[in-house]
């Protein structure tokens, strides 16, 4: 006896696509907008959405961590001043993980992440 799921869309206001598959490395993924929100997600399929970010040009960083919460991969700092936007992932030995700075902001956009290869 077999099951099946549906699959959902959420529509998003911004999107940041990087331009490499999630590494198998990666345990979580930590999104984090400058002076907003900061938010892990478990490293899961490679997609994830994060609402409440200021519709003014947000600037995004995506940290890969490893089972240890080490930073080994970096998206950013990237300002978000289009609604699509390529990036590439930079190695990094010795960053620290990225911060948010405060709570959602007013009338939020929504923001996808996607790794694709």
């Amino acid at each position: 006896m077999g099951a099946c799921a549906r699959t959902e869309h959420t529509p998003v206001d911004l999107e940041l696509d990087v331009d490499v598959a999630l590494p198998d490395s990666a345990s979580n993924v930590r999104i984090c907008v400058t002076d907003g929100l900061a938010r892990t997600f478990g490293a899961g399929d490679g997609r994830y959405a994060l609402t409440g970010l200021d519709p003014q040009s947000p600037e995004v960083t995506v940290d890969l961590l490893d089972p240890d919460g080490l930073v080994t991969g970096r998206v950013g700092p990237i300002v978000l001043d289009e609604p699509f936007v390529v990036a590439s992932l930079d190695a990094c030995d010795a960053c620290e993980p990225c911060i948010g700075g405060g709570p959602p902001a007013p009338n939020p956009l929504t923001l996808g992440v996607r790794f694709r290869p």
